[in-house]
């Protein structure tokens, strides 16, 4: 017994040691790297998966055959990455050589732990990756968030030199929620640009990848996490809701479920549904927005993605079975009981909302013209315009 407790201090002891000895490493390097200069051609991009507005970003940049030194960082293996990307992992001596070098920062979210020390010469731009949080965030909800996680957002909004909005209720957001006080861009978002841009072809390729028959009606559910780690809410009848759905329609439907990013950290799983032919998990997927170009109807909860899928005037309809609990926990805007789309408690209201789903015209234009929108298909363009401005100068 005393070997083996020996043996286990001796473990625990050597990867302490080893935890400190790469922290010390990588808290040397920043400082040691905060020494070399700016390179006015290199881009760092910081999202974990190809995806969202940094991807949109990159590829204009690329359709333009911008000469820059492009890096992105993330933990994860990326296999889609194009060439001349390239791939670093973010937590790694060569991600602080990078951020400490780079002219310009691309940032998708907010109270990432990025250990570098930016210099006056470095510009950094928060995308976001969500649009108009329907539950509340950041400064909002301040005392319900884990305090590391507050201490490096409020660290992320001082350095931010740039955030992008896709409204002028999304500018206001920022001021007042996210400790933000530096310049806002009313730009629209990269991401969305897709769903002004697309061809057949590019509606054909997706079902191709994702080996979707051309003649299957799509619905996808994406709920957003919940803080608590519950799963009892996302208790969707897919079954039910599939027969009802070919009832109505003639045709045959299949279900795409996507869990929140944050669903699979919290539990290391997807949703817990009986996944076939007809029910798929695109949780891994890694594009939101060509799962969404592809879908009929959108089912999701709190979740901000309805906004971006509005865009495309398609129908979402709203299942949320715990909101009363989710009011009081994490609270929710008034503007979601203004939302123009079903709300529906449980799975029989769910159902019962499909029978007066119009595809046509499924809901008013009034929330999106109060919204106030922006959003036309240019937003990666006048984002890269300003990249450039900002590699061409040293302010």
């Amino acid at each position: 017994m005393l070997i083996r407790l020996t043996k286990s201090a001796l473990t625990i002891s050597c990867c302490l040691v080893l935890r400190i000895f790469s922290e010390s490493k990588i808290f040397l390097y920043k400082y040691l790297f905060a020494l070399c200069r700016v390179q006015n051609d290199k881009i760092v991009f910081i999202n974990e998966d190809y995806s969202c507005n940094p991807k949109a970003i990159a590829e204009e940049i690329l359709r333009r055959g911008i000469r820059a030194k492009l890096i992105w960082l993330s933990n994860y293996k990326i296999e889609d990455i194009p060439h001349p990307i390239k791939l670093v992992k973010k937590t790694g001596i060569k991600a602080v050589y990078h951020l400490s070098t780079a002219r310009v920062l691309v940032m998708n979210s907010k109270g990432d732990r990025i250990r570098y020390s930016k210099k006056g010469k470095q510009y950094l731009i928060q995308t976001h990756h969500g649009s108009f949080p329907l539950k509340y965030v950041e400064a909002e909800c301040e005392e319900k968030l884990p305090e590391v996680y507050v201490k490096y957002s409020k660290i992320d909004s001082k350095l931010t030199d740039l955030m992008l909005s896709d409204s002028e209720w999304t500018s206001n957001f920022c001021r007042k929620a996210l400790w933000y006080h530096g310049e806002i861009m009313e730009s629209g978002y990269p991401r969305n640009d897709i769903y002004f841009n697309w061809k057949d072809t590019d509606k054909q390729d997706i079902r191709k990848e994702l080996g979707i028959d051309h003649r299957k009606k799509i619905v996808t559910y994406a709920p957003t996490f919940r803080d608590n780690g519950d799963f009892s809410c996302y208790c969707l009848d897919a079954n039910m809701l599939l027969n009802e759905l070919k009832r109505k329609t003639g045709e045959d439907w299949i279900l795409l479920v996507r869990a929140h990013p944050n669903v699979f950290f919290l539990s290391g799983k997807s949703l817990d549904f009986e996944y076939s032919d007809s029910i798929r998990d695109v949780t891994s997927y890694p594009d939101a927005q060509k799962l969404f170009l592809i879908t009929d109807i959108l089912i999701t909860d709190y979740s901000s993605i309805m906004i971006d899928f509005l865009l495309m005037h398609k129908p979402v309809l709203l299942f949320a079975t715990d909101e009363q609990a989710y009011v009081a926990h994490r609270g929710i805007r008034p503007e979601y009981y203004k939302l123009p789309f079903p709300h529906c408690k449980n799975n029989l209201e769910l159902v019962a909302s499909l029978k007066d789903l119009d595809f046509d015209h499924p809901y008013s234009d009034d929330f999106m013209k109060w919204y106030g929108s922006i959003d036309d298909g240019h937003a990666s363009e006048r984002v890269v315009d300003r990249i450039m401005i900002k590699m061409s100068t040293t302010k």
